[in-house]
């Protein structure tokens, strides 16, 4: 077959796109690996035994709570407590835990991804 006076075959005219199918199939995972690593938020542990340890790094009031962004082992989480007063870079553990997500707590002024309620017991 001729395109132009150029000879060309069928495994010429699909390289461009195997090229395409090639590098969509080697980024995927690269990018799903990247925006992973990237996450502010650890999936956080709950239930009645579950506690989660970490240092504060923020923490914004809006009564009856107190909201604590821990920096965990895992990555970061945020919890929510009874109001009280944690200084930054205090270690707390907040046990028994259950999660709500898309939280949005109207006296602190602040919506949450994910935010664990439970109880603290500073260390």
């Amino acid at each position: 077959m001729r395109d132009g006076g150029v000879r060309t075959n069928q495994a010429q005219r699909s390289r461009p796109a195997g090229r395409a199918l090639l590098a969509g199939v080697l980024l995927t995972p690269a990018l799903s690996l990247l925006l992973s690593c990237t996450s502010p938020t650890a999936p956080p542990p709950t239930g009645p035994n579950a506690s989660i340890s970490g240092t504060v790094v923020e923490r914004v009031d809006g009564a009856p709570y107190s909201f604590l962004r821990l920096e965990t082992e895992g990555g970061q989480v945020w919890v929510a407590v009874p109001m009280t007063e944690v200084p930054r870079k205090s270690r707390v553990t907040v046990k028994n835990g259950a999660v709500l997500k898309n939280f949005e707590s109207k006296q602190a002024g602040r919506k949450f991804e994910a935010v664990v309620f439970g109880v603290t017991d500073k260390e």
